[in-house]
């Protein structure tokens, strides 16, 4: 289950957490963890009394906060090789959801999509956290476009908007960072050295993370692309489990195989609208039996035809 996850940031950090608790923060300098129950409980009691609590938590991150994440955005060279790093490494400070980024002609979005019981604070203070880290990154004089948030929140939007320097807007397809694509090639003041070591460190730290059911069921997906049909059954059978062993596996973290199922192939269409595949065999690859199928679930997703979204994504 979610709450079951921790989040491994540095102390100092969360003493705004603990106090909302009623409790101490810790004594000790260094690495802390907080049980997500427990961080989501602090970010209500927060905002219950300031609304702009999670926001202002995530803007007030430093990069020494998150860690080796931290330092290792620091050292790239470029922000499209520190978005490269904090999609690879995201979960080495929390599992509470997955980044990706996608690519819509001049537009870039960095998306973030929460697992099943993440509450809306905390995504909204995961949106202000790397808002305010790519102003670290950047400086101040780059704004992004606007902050996205897939949720609602009557009556926030222009508090919200004025806090975080930015057009906040609500109730949208997804929550993500909008900002130039022509950002990516934007460069930093990187160390190409202290960048590989820190790479090497944050690979054997990952390796020691015990991958979790959704990531193997990921995986399995990804490999049986033009391979055979997508399915509970198929993707159980990579795994060397039974059907019913992997739903019991995914329902521990609070997940179930279909939901799992339609994230992965929103997912893959962004991916393989790129390629040069018919619409049929696409259709086929992610598990429709037909096109009309992969439209009706293309417009849910992204609020476009298959087409319209070929045509976003731009040469």
């Amino acid at each position: 289950m979610v709450n079951s996850c921790q989040l491994d940031i540095t102390w100092p950090y969360l003493e705004p957490l603990y106090l909302a608790l009623g409790q101490p923060a810790p004594a000790e300098a260094g690495q802390s963890r907080l049980d997500a129950g427990l961080y989501f409980k602090a970010l209500a009691q927060g905002c219950a009394q300031s609304r702009s609590f999670a926001v202002d938590m995530g803007l007030g991150a430093r990069a020494a906060d998150y860690l080796v994440l931290g330092q290792l955005l620091q050292s790239c060279n470029r922000l499209e090789q520190a978005l490269a790093a904090l999609l690879r490494y995201q979960w080495l400070v929390a599992r509470l959801g997955e980044a990706r980024l996608q690519l819509e002609g001049e537009l870039a979005l960095l998306c973030w999509q929460p697992w099943p019981g993440v509450p809306d604070l905390a995504v909204e203070r995961n949106m202000a956290g790397w808002l305010g880290y790519a102003r670290f990154l950047l400086g101040p004089g780059y704004q992004p476009l606007s902050l996205d948030l897939g949720h609602r929140a009557p009556g926030a939007e222009a508090m919200l908007s004025q806090r975080l320097g930015c057009p906040v807007r609500f109730g949208a397809a997804q929550n993500a960072l909008v900002f130039p694509r022509s950002w990516l090639d934007l460069p930093l003041r990187g160390d190409e050295g202290l960048h590989q070591h820190l790479t090497q460190y944050a690979e054997g730290h990952l390796r020691r993370l015990a991958p979790d059911s959704r990531s193997q069921a990921l995986a399995a997906m990804d490999s049986l692309v033009g391979q055979q049909l997508v399915t509970l059954e198929a993707v159980a059978d990579a795994l060397a489990l039974s059907p019913r062993q992997l739903q019991r596996q995914l329902a521990r973290e609070g997940l179930c195989f279909r939901e799992l199922l339609d994230s992965w192939r929103a997912g893959q269409l962004a991916a393989l609208a790129e390629k040069d595949w018919g619409w049929s065999e696409i259709a086929a690859a992610l598990g429709y039996a037909e096109q009309g199928a992969l439209i009706k679930a293309c417009r849910r997703w992204y609020g476009c035809t298959p087409g319209e979204l070929k045509k976003k994504k731009g040469p």
